[in-house]
């Protein structure tokens, strides 16, 4: 495996991780009653760790990696896992 397929495979991981971990904090927020604070007191803590990742960091993260990986000669050579991925 080439250096840039693991180091996009770790970042999809990465986004994957974040993805779930907002579904969880959402699907909490909608169900569970806060007893002392507001629902708004316990979504703004809550999506602290989303606000703290810059969408466009992402996307330019995210694209720089399909540059370097899409080029036919270096997509051949991918597992499919990451053409999957790609």
């Amino acid at each position: 495996m080439k250096p840039i397929e693991a180091q996009f495979l770790q970042y999809v991981k990465k986004m994957t991780g974040y993805r779930e971990a907002i579904g969880l904090m959402y699907w909490d927020l909608r169900n569970w009653r806060p007893e002392k604070r507001g629902r708004a007191a316990i979504r703004s803590d809550r999506h602290a760790v989303r606000r703290s990742v810059s969408h466009v960091d992402i996307r330019r993260r995210w694209q720089a990696f399909i540059a370097k990986l899409s080029p036919k000669a270096v997509y051949e050579q991918l597992n499919d896992v990451t053409k999957k991925n790609a």
